[in-house]
């Protein structure tokens, strides 16, 4: 299999990058205002290195720069790869050796076509429903009314929400708009973890609702009425949780909220 990647550097501003059109505008030779130009020297030292690896295991790397208009930059660089057809993300020894690097220095490494490794090193964060939400890079002033466009009455009302790292938070809304709220967090880059065992999942408990529970009933969510429910929570602790995921911070209530990897 031959998969073809793109590698670019996000510029430091606030301007949205959703990577379609960010290879759109490369590939007609156009900057981006999301990207900027970057000097390719320690990313190709880090290529040089991983296709050295990746050739022991029968993976055959090639890269290009694509010169910028300063001198000693550059826009993009364009690679292609000799890859197994069944490889996983996770088992590409170039990842292995470039994923850490690409992540702390806001680069992307954008694949076309079914290539895999795509990404996704967004620029921020990229939000999507199962009812057509499909945006990238937005502000935590933007959530709510984002969140507002969620239907009840149509198929699939839930909404997540990625950061660069993979990372999520999500919510599912159910009847008389109580949401089910989940985050998950990363402790290493997912991409060298071939065991996928690296993160924790946790879902907020409306501590209201769980105090006013008789005791048998706590230990036996099968028999709790939806307005019983304590993960089922209101708006504004989701707005609340997603607003923070976006500002890079913790889950707010921290205490509130208990792990469910193990119900995964």
């Amino acid at each position: 299999m031959t998969a073809s990647y793109y590698f670019w550097k996000w510029a430091d501003n606030d301007l949205p990058g959703p990577p379609d059109e960010v290879l759109a505008d490369l590939l007609r030779g156009r900057m981006h205002p999301a990207i900027q130009p970057f000097d390719p020297s320690k990313l190709v030292k880090l290529l040089e290195k991983g296709a050295e690896r990746a050739l022991k295991k029968g993976e055959e790397w090639d890269w290009q720069v694509v010169p910028a208009q300063q001198a000693g930059l550059t826009n993009a660089i364009f690679a292609t790869a000799d890859l197994r057809e069944d490889i996983q993300p996770h088992k590409i020894q170039m990842a292995q050796v470039l994923w850490s690097y690409l992540l702390k220095n806001r680069f992307t490494i954008h694949a076309e076509g079914d290539a895999p490794m795509a990404g996704p090193f967004l620029k921020h964060n990229h939000i999507t429903s199962g009812q057509g939400m499909n945006q990238y890079d937005i502000k935590p002033e933007e959530v709510r009314a984002l969140l507002l466009t969620l239907r009840r009455s149509l198929k699939n009302p839930y909404v997540v929400l990625v950061n660069r790292k993979e990372e999520f938070v999500q919510c599912y809304l159910d009847k008389k708009r109580r949401y089910l709220l989940e985050w998950r967090q990363f402790y290493r880059p997912l991409r060298n973890d071939s065991k996928l065992s690296n993160y924790d999942q946790w879902r907020l408990v409306d501590q209201a609702r769980k105090a006013a529970l008789p005791l048998k009933l706590r230990r036996s969510k099968a028999k709790l009425t939806h307005d019983q429910d304590p993960d089922l929570v209101s708006f504004p602790l989701v707005v609340e949780a997603f607003e923070a995921f976006i500002r890079g911070e913790p889950p707010p209530r921290l205490k509130n909220w208990r792990s469910v990897k193990e119900e995964i």
